[in-house]
């Protein structure tokens, strides 16, 4: 390996210890949830891959808060 393998092969550890981990990005929440609502979550998830239902409630509650609240996050 020459020093420019060597170097892009360093800055591609570089960047993969920069990128956050999910557990540094999210907080486990506890909330109760309509069973109807859950039912439905349930049935769309069964369609899509992991981690949708992380994306669909984060995407939901990230469009209320601006749309209702003005608050963009």
């Amino acid at each position: 390996m020459d020093y420019e393998d060597m170097e892009s092969f360093i800055e591609q550890l570089e960047r993969r210890r920069r990128k956050p981990t999910f557990d540094q990005l999210h907080d486990r929440q506890t909330y109760f949830v309509r069973k109807n609502l859950i039912r439905e979550i349930d049935k769309l998830s069964q369609k899509y891959n992991r981690g949708f239902k992380t994306a669909f409630i984060n995407h939901a509650i990230a469009k209320l808060l601006r749309e209702e609240f003005g608050i963009d996050v």
